[in-house]
């Protein structure tokens, strides 16, 4: 589990001098907490990341954040949450960024019910687990402990946690112009630690760009015709037939210092096929047969 040193590792990030490794009580809590964040089915279109957002704020005014500090900002059908701990100071305000939205998951396609946090072979599962709803976790926990014992940030500490991230962005591109002028941004949904089953550390790692994705409208148009009568032109036998093209297209692929760096050293704590086609990748980033095992 890495509960222990995600909440000590954000603690030491905030500038607290009580970063020390969580007690079994608060392990529990947080693992209440995450199961609670599990069972809210946020995805889009069934209004539950408001009704989520409400229970983050109580939480968090249990632990003694004010009312005014909790703000939940409705965007249509969805909403953020916007907590705001006053520094003692003028210094540049630390945000906490993560999602409380997640992907929709259909319980016929899972082995477990994915809005039920199960454990099993020191594993957690459930739809947001790790995406990202055990990070968001961490961070409330965090702000809630550092608020029980006392501590007293220097500047501001502002918790951002947007409603939409995997699907319209909309709370995100409203949101960011807000905070332009923050001194750090911890994301939640970025790097992170992975432990080995025995819960020895592997890596920790660190984002280094941002992807993003482009969307393509395709229009195919003919002459038109009555449907008893297809002509040898048809719209649709044009569309599907573009449509397999670009299906069959294979696209170069394209590397970076970074990306090389990173399959050298997966390769090394890798195994089997995989870890070859990683080795060989890194050494010659035009290995096809590398580049058609790294695809699959």
């Amino acid at each position: 589990m890495t509960i222990i040193p995600k909440v000590a590792l954000v603690a030491v990030a905030l500038g607290s001098a009580t970063a020390q490794a969580a007690t079994p009580a608060q392990i529990d809590a947080a693992k209440a907490m995450l199961g609670k964040a599990v069972g809210y089915a946020t995805v889009e279109g069934r209004g539950q990341v408001p009704v989520f957002a409400a229970f983050l704020g109580s939480e968090l005014r249990a632990a003694g954040f004010a009312d005014t500090d909790i703000v939940v900002e409705p965007f249509g059908e969805t909403a953020a949450l916007i907590v705001t701990w006053k520094g003692r100071g003028k210094a540049a305000p630390i945000l906490l960024n993560a999602h409380m939205d997640v992907v929709e998951a259909k319980r016929e396609d899972w082995t477990r019910d994915p809005f039920v946090l199960t454990e099993a072979d020191s594993y957690l599962f459930g739809r947001g687990v790790s995406d990202n709803k055990f990070d968001l976790t961490m961070m409330v926990q965090t702000l809630m402990r550092l608020k029980r014992e006392g501590f007293r940030p220097k500047g501001d500490i502002v918790l951002v946690l947007t409603g939409d991230e995997e699907t319209r962005q909309a709370t995100t591109a409203a949101l960011a112009p807000r905070f332009k002028g923050a001194g750090m941004v911890l994301n939640g949904d970025g790097g992170g630690g992975t432990l080995s089953v025995d819960g020895k550390p592997l890596y920790y790692s660190l984002q280094a760009a941002e992807k993003t994705y482009a969307d393509y409208k395709l229009t195919v148009t003919n002459p038109g015709g009555h449907s008893s009568r297809p002509g040898a032109s048809n719209a649709i036998d044009d569309l599907a037939a573009a449509l397999g093209r670009i299906s069959a297209y294979r696209f170069p692929a394209e590397v970076s210092d970074t990306t090389r760096a990173f399959f050298r050293e997966n390769a090394k704590q890798t195994a089997g096929e995989l870890a070859a086609a990683m080795a060989r990748f890194a050494a010659d980033p035009t290995d096809a047969g590398a580049i058609a095992t790294l695809s699959d």
